[in-house]
């Protein structure tokens, strides 16, 4: 559910600048999504689906679509580290309040701080930082489609590092997510350099 951020993220973006999908950004949003069903493995559903929970991962996705919009597009006079810091505060913040009654009492502070600290520079300072930095250098759609290969890096990481076992449909799924990612950065670079070599010898 949290590659719905994609094409949330997309569909925020037209919205705001009133323009609508490229054909090549549809198509890489649909094969990022077919990608998504192989590389996590969905089909065979084994277990029931929590309805509740279908919906509390979905506005997941929505929050994390809200924060590559914010990133790109709001507070554009501000520094990129004072904007992943503000980010950061804000979900600290959220973060506290719902979760202070689960963290007390604290038996194990100093090992949470100590692992706290890594997940929290690897999944929070670090994208926000390079997000804040390049996000605004992007065309319309591109950032969300780079976004999703957040997934095949978790499925390598897992296969690497966990010693999870990967199926052939992962690969596939994984393959096709990296595939719909390269094809819509480079089909549009290589229309411009066709585009420009053509006005080069109308000239």
């Amino acid at each position: 559910m949290m590659m719905q951020s994609v094409w949330l993220s997309i569909a925020l973006s037209c919205l705001l600048h009133r323009k609508l999908p490229t054909i090549t950004q549809t198509i890489s949003v649909i094969t990022i999504l077919l990608g998504t069903v192989l590389a996590t493995g969905l089909f065979p559903l084994q277990q029931n689906v929590s309805w509740k929970g279908m919906g509390l991962s979905f506005l997941s996705a929505l929050a994390y679509a809200l924060t590559i919009q914010f990133t790109g597009n709001i507070g554009e006079n501000l520094h990129p580290l004072t904007k992943a810091q503000l980010m950061s505060g804000g979900a600290l913040i959220v973060i506290l309040v719902i979760w202070v009654p689960t963290i007390l009492p604290t038996n194990h502070l100093m090992t949470g701080l100590q692992w706290g600290g890594i997940t929290a520079f690897f999944a929070m300072l670090l994208p926000l930082t390079c997000f804040s930095f390049f996000m605004p250098h992007l065309s319309l759609g591109i950032g969300p489609i780079i976004s999703s290969l957040e997934l095949p890096s978790s499925v390598v990481f897992a296969f690497i590092l966990l010693s999870e076992s990967v199926t052939v449909a992962q690969i596939i799924g994984v393959c096709l997510i990296i595939l719909a990612v390269v094809v819509t950065n480079i089909l549009p670079l290589r229309m411009r350099g066709q585009y420009e070599q053509m006005h080069r010898s109308h000239k």
